[in-house]
């Protein structure tokens, strides 16, 4: 417990201005979105309604950086840890809670920012209508699990592939990303566009699943996803060689 609370202590202080730029750039992209909503109110484009961008933008780009930052860096902090004296067994859990730290000031920073727009939008606009209150996803336990836990697992499993193959994986993850980036959204508006071509019929088929899928599912998949992640990661680092 010493040695892995040392390691912790050493990646933390490696790694602290992480803390920083995640929070900056939840709040930097919050703001924006905020600031693209009001000015879309004061034109009238809106009709009256709005939508929490600023909280959806936040998201989705913190978590876009979060992933790419944290995947890629995860090797250089594997050999300067383990070429200081730290062992494998405590490297993998203590980058997985500095991880799930990391995840956890975005995740503050997400509702700082709903609550940020709530107050601005009712002051400025007592008369505009919410289209959909993203608050909803953080009263869900789910939501935190797999955000907090599961978030962390997926980055030290996508960074150990990185590690062990390197740049192999860096095009297979690049090419996986840019197909679903880009294709997903094709496809989820080709079943609305054009429902009978092959896309069209993809994309209703999936949004039928997600419709019908419970979140006692989804957390059963969630804790399957830990338990599997956790002994590939175990697997991959044992015998990890130091590349400096």
């Amino acid at each position: 417990m010493k040695e892995l609370i040392g390691t912790v202590k050493h990646l933390f202080l490696v790694n602290r201005s992480e803390i920083l730029v995640y929070g900056s750039v939840t709040v930097g992209f919050g703001i924006f979105g905020m600031v693209v909503v009001l000015v879309m109110l004061a034109s009238g484009s809106m009709e009256g309604e709005y939508l929490k961008l600023g909280t959806l933008v936040a998201m989705l780009f913190s978590i876009i950086v979060l992933l790419f930052s944290a995947i890629f860096s995860l090797k250089t902090d594997f050999d300067l840890a383990i070429s200081m004296g730290r062992t494998r067994k405590c490297f993998v859990p203590a980058r997985y809670l500095l991880c799930a730290a990391d995840c956890m000031v975005c995740m503050v920073g997400f509702m700082l920012i709903s609550r940020m727009e709530d107050a601005v939008y009712r002051f400025l606009y007592p008369e505009a209508v919410s289209i959909w209150n993203v608050d909803v996803l953080f009263a869900k336990p789910v939501c935190w699990v797999g955000f907090l836990l599961a978030t962390p697992a997926l980055i030290m499993l996508m960074g150990g592939l990185f590690i062990k193959f390197s740049t192999k994986f860096f095009w297979f993850f690049w090419v996986v990303w840019m197909v679903c980036w880009l294709g997903g959204p094709r496809i989820l508006s080709a079943s609305e566009e054009s429902p009978d071509s092959l896309s069209g019929r993809m994309g209703t088929d999936v949004l039928a699943f997600f419709r019908q899928i419970t979140e006692s599912q989804i957390m059963t998949a969630l804790i399957i996803f830990l338990i599997v992640s956790a002994v590939a990661v175990a697997l991959i680092f044992r015998k990890q060689r130091v590349t400096l």
